[in-house]
């Protein structure tokens, strides 16, 4: 169990700076996938994003579990696991817990390289993938099926 909540805490302080960046994507918009891109190899930009994102871990691991077990437990109407009502996710998630905004917040920088190059070739490949799906149209069209 314990593992589990160390993995949503990861999943959650990883995400961010992806769904961020995600929300700036305009498909149509060469400029703005290059200012998306520039952004996110930003050195900068990048530390500021993982400064957040220890922030955010930090946040996450002192929320206290209790009335959300409790909440879970109504809403089902099963017995839910027995923990303490103000025990936090920092608790649960064992001795290790307390180094883990900082590992991930340490790898943001290289994930948002990761992304920006994952932007470039996105784009890249998008007069390719347009044309793909205007013959998938005219080829559904020319079937009837549409």
């Amino acid at each position: 169990m314990r593992s589990s909540y160390l993995a949503v805490a990861a999943a959650l302080a990883a995400a961010s700076p992806v769904s961020l960046a995600a929300q700036e994507v305009v498909p149509d918009s060469d400029s703005r996938v290059a200012e998306l891109s520039d952004r996110l190899s930003d050195p900068e930009e990048q530390e500021r994003i993982a400064g957040m994102v220890d922030a955010m871990g930090e946040i996450f691991l002192a929320m206290p579990v209790g009335p959300m077990m409790e909440a879970l437990s109504e809403a089902t109407g099963e017995d839910g696991p027995d923990v303490d009502r103000n025990a936090t996710v920092r608790d649960l998630a064992g001795p290790g817990a307390d180094r883990l905004p900082a590992e991930i917040a340490d790898k943001v920088p290289h994930m948002m390289g990761m992304m920006a190059a994952m932007a470039r070739s996105m784009d890249a490949m998008r007069p390719m993938l347009e044309a793909m799906g205007q013959s998938l149209r005219e080829e559904i069209r020319s079937e009837g099926r549409f």
